[in-house]
């Protein structure tokens, strides 16, 4: 299965761990992939429309595995929202292929966290490898990602 053909760029998954948030997540190339990455991070926390993109934070990343680079730049995400207390809606991506390594440079849009402005849904704690995978298909990639709260 490759994009939903729906054109959804995201969609959570019940009943995959208790006290887990699961999604899959979708893109027509890698930069693509981890911009829905990051909506569906903030969705899982905060309705994304109510979040601003008034704060910029920058993150570089590189390693061998897109599933170790999905865990880092989700790691980098989560590690903004405890540290700043800061959500980020979108994100312009870069991924190139240097050697056998993925480079990825991203900038996060986003704001402080307002919980009278945005309606907060769970807090995420961590990403985890249970079930972590990055496939390409005839029409792009899709991810499954498993967040803990």
């Amino acid at each position: 299965m490759g994009n939903n053909p729906k054109g959804i760029k995201y969609k959570f998954l019940e009943n995959i761990a208790t006290g887990d948030v699961a999604f899959e997540v979708y893109g027509k190339d890698l930069p693509d992939l981890f911009s829905n990455i990051t909506r569906a991070i903030c969705a899982a926390m905060a309705d994304p429309k109510s979040v601003e993109k008034k704060e910029i934070r920058m993150v570089k990343i590189s390693t061998q595995k897109i599933e170790d680079l999905i865990y880092d730049y989700i790691s980098e995400i989560v590690y903004y929202k405890d540290a700043e207390t800061l959500l980020f809606p979108s994100a312009e991506i870069k991924i190139k292929r240097v050697g056998k390594n993925f480079r990825l440079s991203a900038k996060l849009f986003g704001e402080k966290i307002n919980p009278q402005k945005h309606k907060l849904k769970e807090d995420i704690k961590s990403v985890t490898y249970h079930n972590l995978k990055a496939v390409k298909t005839p029409t792009g990639w899709k991810s499954t990602v498993i967040l803990d709260i």
